[in-house]
């Protein structure tokens, strides 16, 4: 219960309700500043902005933070309890029972707790402290969907039309992997007159199709778990880790989009079919396909180098690390030779012949 200090305060600021203008103002909006009195006036003054705000704490307290898979099936499951904790607690409620106006303020006090980077780091660590009203406010926006982050914007959704330097040389987009400066020409790694196989096209797409599964799974960054997001790459894509070729391009692109169903932590396939449009997409620019394979290059440079330290101090796995360390110097070959080759033997136009191949792949597979 209020004081009477605290019921005069508004009194003497002469602060009233800013939505209803009938009662004085005892909350302030934490996302616009606006004075209100109650959760009704709350509700009403602008539903837009009350969404954006349950939105935009989770999405600050998640920026720059990916999680493994593990830790990401640890969280959704926790969510998945809380789910059924706010179900159960809604069949028990009596009529009458719920206080909203308090739980309104435990809300608050919440969203604050979210706002704090030390408090957020651990998922499980941030409920423990929640007072047992304010864990039934946290699970009643659970149940009401309150709580949604905006998915990964894969980089290569940039504007269809590149923007120019003042001298005419195209801007180099700001989330856009950068490429090596010391990408080789091609003939100096493919030497002589024999022009290179009319296969590799396919299974360029192939390690494209690879690339758009893995990166959108990991939430557009490797660096939460390199090593497994690697793995999953080189499951998937027999050309990175080996010596494999097709001669149609439906049949490269099949081998990942299979593979990707027998995961352990497989997604959905209407996940699997939607990386064919993604695909598609990234095909539209040169500079994106290379890009993608020197992201490729960098993810196994690091998980190289991680190697490399691990296997430092000898003992039994020393061998185990010398063979997984020549196994990764193959696939950092063999993604320099096609980073090699797209740099200086493909056409735009026939990354566009590329593309329509994927769409008709996509559209086999959706049927």
């Amino acid at each position: 219960m209020e004081t009477q200090e605290q019921e005069e305060a508004p009194r003497r600021r002469g602060a009233v309700c800013a939505v209803c203008a009938r009662q004085y103002a005892k909350y302030l909006c934490p996302r616009c500043g606006v004075k209100y009195c109650s959760l009704p006036c709350f509700k009403t003054h602008n539903g837009a902005c009350t969404e954006g705000f349950y939105k935009q704490h989770v999405v600050d307290s998640l920026k720059g933070q990916r999680a493994s898979l593990e830790d990401r099936k640890k969280v959704l499951e926790m969510l998945a309890r809380e789910r059924e904790c706010a179900e159960e607690e809604e069949e028990s409620l009596e009529p009458g029972s719920n206080n909203e106006e308090e739980d309104h303020e435990r809300l608050l006090q919440l969203q604050k707790m979210l706002e704090d980077p030390a408090q957020n780091s651990d998922v499980e660590a941030l409920l423990a402290t929640l007072s047992e009203r304010q864990r039934r406010a946290w699970r009643r926006c659970i149940s009401e969907g309150a709580l949604e982050v905006e998915p990964w914007r894969p980089w290569w959704c940039s504007a269809l039309v590149q923007p120019l330097n003042a001298d005419g040389t195209p801007q180099e987009e700001e989330n856009v992997p950068p490429l090596p400066l010391d990408i080789p020409a091609f003939r100096t790694l493919f030497p002589g007159t024999k022009e290179p196989s009319p296969l590799l096209p396919n299974s360029l797409l192939q390690i494209l199709y690879t690339y758009v599964y893995t990166i959108q799974l990991y939430n557009g960054e490797f660096a939460g778990d390199p090593e497994d997001a690697l793995d999953v790459a080189l499951s998937l894509c027999p050309v990175m880790c080996g010596n494999a070729t097709y001669e149609r391009p439906d049949e490269a692109l099949l081998v990942p989009f299979a593979a990707s169903n027998e995961l352990p932590d497989a997604n959905s396939q209407e996940y699997s079919v939607a990386c064919f449009g993604e695909l598609g997409k990234l095909l539209l620019r040169k500079r994106y396909v290379a890009a993608a394979l020197a992201d490729l290059l960098a993810l196994t440079s690091q998980v190289a180098s991680c190697s490399g330290r691990d296997s430092s101090a000898g003992g039994d796995d020393a061998g185990a690390g010398k063979q997984a360390r020549r196994r990764l110097a193959a696939v950092s070959r063999k993604l320099v030779f096609f980073l090699a080759w797209v740099n200086d033997c493909v056409p735009e136009g026939q990354l566009r012949t590329l593309a329509q191949a994927v769409a008709e792949c996509q559209a086999a597979v959706s049927v």
